[in-house]
């Protein structure tokens, strides 16, 4: 399905004489790019400037979903080519070697594609963070919108806004994402966190696929990744995680879906890949 190289959200021009935004849409679309157009509110200027205020929130719920996809965009690349560099490495150190020369070339092509592979590594972290920043600027957009109408009975009635619909929404984000706030205040905080390490550290055991910990261990968990579940040490040491994958944007997407739909009479259906 196409869609036309941009257009208006809502009618941006009543609202904002100083500013357009557009969404420019690429020929090939994948799951990355799915986008939620956001209700089209036409308030009226007489419940100004509240009308307004709602209208960039819901819009900037939308903005949300499109970075979240393109953090989970850059993870997926960037641990793709890692682990390509390290198979490649892997595979040029065990061909068997007829002398200690050719072994030592071997072994040196290994590291040299191990060393190549670290700015992918690196690449991974910096998306994971900026997704979690990102899911916990999705939630408090939606707490905004919330305190916008909760404030306003004269722009719940013009919208007919079904806030029940609006603190399920709520409710659904905090049960795909229960640590995203705490997650965000340690990724915003790191050094702060490490700066009292007797009240913050992690202690007690900790297993997973990858890691084991003795139960009398203590330390930190900074931006650990492990496949693509995000594990961080916050303050009083308490263990964040969260998961920064396809199936997390797929459920980002259907709860700012239900969030959206909180406004039967304004809004447009959204755009999802085949």
């Amino acid at each position: 399905m196409k869609r036309p190289a941009f257009r208006f959200i809502g009618d941006v021009r009543q609202r904002c004489s100083w500013a357009i935004i557009v969404f420019f849409a690429s020929q090939s679309m994948s799951i990355y790019d799915a986008y939620l157009t956001p209700p089209s509110l036409d308030i009226g200027d007489d419940l100004n400037p509240e009308g307004s205020v709602l209208f960039y929130q819901l819009s900037n719920l939308s903005s949300c979903a499109m970075l979240f996809g393109a953090a989970v965009q850059l993870f997926d690349y960037a641990n793709g080519e890692s682990d390509k560099e390290t198979a490649e490495g892997l595979d040029a150190a065990s061909h068997p070697a007829e002398d200690g020369e050719r072994r030592i070339a071997k072994i040196r092509a290994y590291m040299n594609r191990r060393k190549s592979s670290a700015p992918y590594v690196l690449w991974a972290g910096i998306a994971a963070r900026d997704g979690g920043m990102t899911l916990f600027h999705t939630l408090r957009s939606m707490q905004s919108v919330k305190t916008t109408l909760d404030r306003s009975k004269a722009i719940r009635d013009k919208t007919k806004v079904e806030m029940k619909t609006i603190e399920k929404s709520l409710s659904l984000f905090r049960e795909k994402f229960p640590d995203i706030t705490e997650v965000r205040n340690a990724i915003a905080h790191n050094a702060d966190i490490l700066k009292n390490p007797e009240k913050n550290a992690f202690t007690g055991g900790y297993e997973s696929d990858a890691i084991s910990i003795g139960e009398e261990s203590s330390g930190f968990f900074m931006g650990n990744l492990e496949g693509n579940k995000f594990t961080t040490t916050g303050y009083d040491g308490k263990l964040l995680k969260y998961e920064i994958s396809a199936d997390s944007l797929i459920g980002l997407l259907e709860i700012i879906k239900v969030h959206f739909s909180a406004f039967p009479d304004r809004y447009a259906k959204d755009w999802r890949p085949s």
